[in-house]
């Protein structure tokens, strides 16, 4: 994919772009904003259509509220085929403020992600110790709140008769993890319970309310 950048980040200032994602043919896929367009897309690489991607643009603006005005104009005006905040399908400005909260979360946890590879990269092995103790001393309140909310998203899920199969392409994990989720069960692999009761299919139908 290539990549045309209008008005570069400076890196003394909290810039923002709105990037446009393109078709090979020139058909415009998508727009977003974000202040690291490139870790935004890797988000994007698990949707059905990234595979139409085959060029990305970036204009930078002096704030994210500035780029979030002009990706909400751009999407308006140039009706991207895979938007859906700020269209005729969306509903209002409720729903925008969800979708604007969301891709936030997004890049806080790449950049979470990107932390954990520094921990797994540092060189002196006490130092790397001591951090690692300190983000996992931070982690376990939130781990189990946010897996908890995760947990509930799931089983209403599966109340509206979502398969596990389409509801691990949504969280983007594999089917087993989602029956897991479901029995509410979080352990190792090895401690599964080895019997057959519980058993789930990919393809089962879900469950009637």
């Amino acid at each position: 994919m290539s990549t045309t950048t209008r008005q570069d980040p400076s890196s003394e200032t909290r810039r923002a772009a709105v990037y446009r994602l393109y078709a090979a043919d020139g058909a415009l896929l998508y727009i977003g904003s974000s202040y690291d367009p490139e870790g935004r897309c890797k988000g994007h690489q698990r949707t059905a259509w990234w595979p139409l991607v085959e060029r990305r643009t970036d204009e930078w603006y002096d704030s994210r509220d500035i780029a979030y005005g002009e990706e909400r104009r751009a999407i308006k005006e140039e009706n991207p085929a895979y938007n859906f905040a700020c269209t005729d399908q969306h509903t209002g400005p409720a729903q925008v403020q969800v979708v604007r909260q969301a891709g936030a979360a997004e890049e806080e946890a790449q950049r979470f992600m990107a932390a954990v590879e520094v921990l797994k990269q540092m060189k002196d092995p006490a130092a790397q110790a001591r951090a690692i103790t300190q983000v996992l001393q931070a982690q376990p309140g939130a781990v189990k709140a946010l897996k908890g909310i995760r947990r509930e998203y799931v089983l209403r899920q599966r109340a509206a008769k979502i398969t596990f199969r389409a509801i691990a392409a949504d969280l983007g994990v594999s089917v087993g993890t989602v029956q897991d989720i479901v029995r509410g069960y979080s352990g190792s692999y090895q401690d599964r319970p080895r019997t057959g009761a519980g058993k789930v299919s990919a393809s089962e139908t879900p469950p009637s309310k």
